[in-house]
């Protein structure tokens, strides 16, 4: 037994000797490639602090020759599948901006959706845009659009309050339209806030075309516009003056929501 025991003990510091003599023995990007390749065995059955550590890696190296867009994005999905809903919004976020990569809006939409299944109210406010909006492959729909929003509302998501406006004031089926609605909506949100934001004061324009009162819709555009900086925000300009030429008409704007992307330069 003790000879067995000993036999054991020798043939595991031979073991270490030798793995430790070959990995000495490589050079220093042999090693680190030796290294990358054992945390991802790790990662490939299912350790997320191996996964972390790949999705760090890959994203984030200072040495460009080392990142690996395709591989980092992988790895922190699959993080994301068991992870709390924040979590998963952030990845959607990801891929909605195109941070790291090109904008991806089905797999944002993917993301999204996720943490709203999950509970995530803000997320569900984000599903809500996208319906709105026809973005990730969705067809625009303003019903769709108005269940997540008040989903997002009664989840505690206050902000959805505007979006509700946005849709009851330019949905381009009439069905969903209700101007008196979102005029009362878009004051008690003014109010509420003490601030008289650029895209509140869009909003509250939009629901004053809608009923009609085209005067004070071109007073409070213009009042909208006067905050957002035409060179910083160029896209987002260009739209609020397009608002403003139609209310000049005593027309009003219609089509998918206002908070998409394009409109924040981003």
């Amino acid at each position: 037994m003790i000879k067995k025991t000993m036999y054991i003990a020798f043939t595991l510091v031979v073991f270490t000797c030798h793995s430790t003599y070959a990995l000495v023995s490589k050079t220093n990007s042999e090693r680190k490639e030796l290294k990358i390749s054992q945390i991802e065995e790790l990662a490939k059955i299912g350790n997320t602090d191996a996964q972390f550590y790949l999705v760090r890696f890959y994203l984030e190296n200072p040495i460009d020759s080392q990142k690996d867009i395709t591989k980092g994005l992988f790895w922190l999905e699959k993080v994301a599948e068991n992870k709390p809903p924040k979590f998963q919004e952030w990845v959607g976020s990801i891929f909605h901006y195109g941070r790291y990569t090109d904008r991806d809006f089905r797999k944002a939409l993917y993301w999204y959706k996720k943490a709203a299944d999950n509970g995530r109210a803000s997320a569900m406010d984000l599903v809500g845009l996208f319906y709105s909006g026809g973005l990730g492959g969705l067809k625009p729909s303003c019903e769709d659009a108005l269940k997540w929003y008040k989903k997002a509302l009664t989840g505690g998501f206050s902000q959805s309050e505007g979006n509700l406006v946005w849709v009851l004031s330019t949905c381009p089926d009439p069905q969903y339209r209700d101007g008196a609605q979102a005029l009362q909506l878009a004051l008690k949100i003014i109010a509420q806030k003490g601030t008289r934001e650029a895209v509140d004061l869009d909003n509250l324009a939009a629901a004053y075309a809608e009923t009609n009162q085209f005067d004070l819709a071109l007073k409070l555009q213009k009042e909208a516009l006067s905050k957002v900086d035409k060179k910083e925000e160029n896209a987002r300009y260009k739209k609020l003056s397009e608002r403003l030429e139609l209310y000049k008409q005593k027309k009003t704007w219609q089509g998918a929501s206002n908070m998409s992307p394009e409109d924040y330069n981003q």
